[in-house]
Order: C-alpha cells, then sequence, then structure tokens
C-alpha cells in the first residue's frame, strides 16, 4: 500500500504554502492527488517521481 501524504506535509517538502498545495491539486499539477471528502491526499511515489527525487522514510514506514 502506497503511502499517502497530507497538505501540510506537501507543503513542507515542496518549500511553499499549503494554499498553494490545494490550488496546485485543484488545478491537477500535483501528480497523485486525489481528494478523501474534503482533504487532499498525495501518493508519496508520484511525488517524488514529480520531483525528481526519492523523499526520506518516516518513522515507521516500510521499506519497498
Amino acid at each position: 500500500m502506497e503511502l499517502l501524504l497530507t497538505v501540510e506535509e506537501v507543503a513542507e517538502i515542496l518549500r511553499i504554502s499549503e494554499r498553494t498545495v490545494k490550488d496546485l491539486a485543484d488545478d491537477k499539477q500535483i501528480p497523485g492527488a486525489i481528494k478523501v471528502g474534503r482533504q487532499w491526499r498525495f501518493g508519496k511515489a508520484a511525488l517524488e517521481q514529480m520531483i525528481g527525487q526519492e523523499l526520506p522514510k518516516k518513522h515507521g514506514e516500510a521499506s519497498a
């Protein structure tokens, strides 16, 4: 199962505001973005591919 990131986590990774992350997701400019209810979630693998680098593993995250 792929790890899903929150708006806050993506904003920190990309060093942009949470509002900008939401706007980019609304405009379908962030791959792997899905809306769960009223909240956005982002596939880690798609985000890594978009930025061209692997993200560090979080505590408790299983190795692939």
